[in-house]
C-alpha cells in the first residue's frame, strides 16, 4: 500500500467537516428546538407569574373590601334592631298596641338588602312616630351596603383566592416545577377555573393567559454517536498530519477545533454552545482549505516546494 501524502490528509479533513456538517444539520434542528422550548417556558412562567400574582391581588382585595363591608353591614343591622326596640316600646307606651314589622326587625338575626327595601316600603306607610325617620334611614344605608354578608360569596372568593395560592406555590413556584407541569394538562384546567371565577364574581383583572400552558412538550436530547464517529474516523491516525513547514499551524487549528468539537458532543452541551463549537471547527477548516487552495493545487496537487519529489514521500 502506498504511502498517504499530506494532500491526501489535508483532502481527508476537508472532506470529513463537509460530511460532519451535513450530518450536523437535523442534529442541530433538534437542538433549536430545545432552544426555543426552553425559551418559550421561560417567558411563559414569567407572564403567568406576573398575571396571577396581579389576579391574586385583585381577589384579596375583594376579600378585604367585602370584610369591610360585612363589619359595615353588621354594624348597621345591629344599630337598626336597636332602634326598631326602641320604637317597638315607644309604640306599646303610648299607643298600647304592638308592631309586628318592628318585632321582626328587631328579632331578625340579618338583614338583607332586598328585606330591607322591603321594610322601608312598609314603613314609609307610617307616620306619627319620632324615630321612625331614623329607622328609615338606617334601612336605606343598609340597602346601599348591597348583601355582601353572602356566604356563597365568601366561600367563593376564599376557595378562589386557595386556588391561586396553590398554583403559585406549586406548579409555578420554579422554572422546574413549572417545566414539570406541562407535561399534564392539569394546570391549564386550574387556570380555566381561575379564570371562570373571577368573571363569575365580577372581579376586574387581566384574564390569565391559558395558551401559556399549552406549550408542547420537551424532545429528547438527540443522539451524538454517530457525529463522533465521523470525527474519530477523520483524526484516524492515517490520516494525522505531522510534518509539512507551513501546514502544521493550519492542520494544528483543525485537531483542536475536532477535540474541542467532540467534547461538546459528549458534554451534550445545549443549542448555543455546540453552534460556537462547530463554528470554531468550520472557521480552522475554511482557513486550511484556503491554504490547500493556495498552495497544494497546483501541477495536480503538488506543492509549491515541489523539486522531482512527492510531499512526504520519506514520512
Amino acid at each position: 500500500m502506498s504511502k498517504i501524502t499530506n494532500n491526501e490528509r489535508i483532502i481527508n479533513l476537508i472532506v470529513t467537516h463537509a460530511e460532519f456538517e451535513r450530518q450536523m444539520v437535523p442534529y442541530l434542528a433538534q437542538l433549536k428546538q430545545r432552544y426555543t422550548w426552553q425559551n418559550d417556558t421561560r417567558s411563559a412562567h414569567g407572564v403567568l407569574k406576573s398575571q396571577l400574582m396581579q389576579a391574586r391581588r385583585r381577589v384579596q382585595s375583594a376579600m378585604t373590601e367585602r370584610s369591610k363591608l360585612v363589619r359595615e353591614s353588621r354594624a348597621v343591622t345591629r344599630h337598626i334592631k336597636r332602634v326598631a326596640r326602641q320604637l317597638e316600646t315607644t309604640i306599646a307606651d303610648e299607643y298600647r298596641q304592638t308592631s309586628p314589622l318592628l318585632d321582626q326587625l328587631a328579632s331578625a338575626r340579618q338583614i338583607t338588602a332586598k328585606k330591607a327595601e322591603s321594610y322601608v316600603a312598609r314603613l314609609n306607610r307610617t307616620s306619627g312616630v319620632g324615630l321612625m325617620g331614623k329607622l328609615i334611614d338606617l334601612l336605606k344605608v343598609r340597602i346601599e351596603l348591597g348583601d355582601s354578608q353572602d356566604a356563597d360569596t365568601e366561600a367563593s372568593l376564599n376557595g378562589l383566592y386557595q386556588m391561586m395560592k396553590r398554583v403559585s406555590d406549586n406548579e409555578l413556584a420554579s422554572l422546574k416545577e413549572f417545566r414539570q407541569a406541562l407535561e399534564s394538562e392539569e394546570l391549564q384546567v386550574k387556570l380555566k377555573l381561575i379564570n371562570a371565577g373571577v368573571e363569575d364574581l365580577g372581579i376586574k383583572t387581566e384574564a390569565i393567559d391559558e395558551k401559556l400552558a399549552e406549550i408542547s412538550k420537551l424532545r429528547l436530547m438527540p443522539s451524538a454517536v454517530e457525529l463522533e464517529g465521523i470525527l474519530h474516523a477523520g483524526r484516524a491516525p492515517v490520516y494525522y498530519v505531522s510534518r509539512g513547514y507551513t501546514v502544521l499551524p493550519y492542520v494544528k487549528d483543525v485537531y483542536s477545533a475536532m477535540n474541542y468539537m467532540q467534547r461538546a458532543l459528549r458534554e451534550r452541551r445545549k443549542y448555543q454552545g455546540t453552534v460556537s463549537a462547530l463554528k470554531r471547527y468550520t472557521d480552522a477548516v475554511n482557513a486550511l482549505d484556503e491554504y490547500y487552495q493556495a498552495h497544494y493545487t497546483q501541477n495536480d496537487a503538488t506543492p509549491w516546494n515541489y523539486h522531482g519529489h512527492y510531499a512526504n514521500e520519506h514520512d
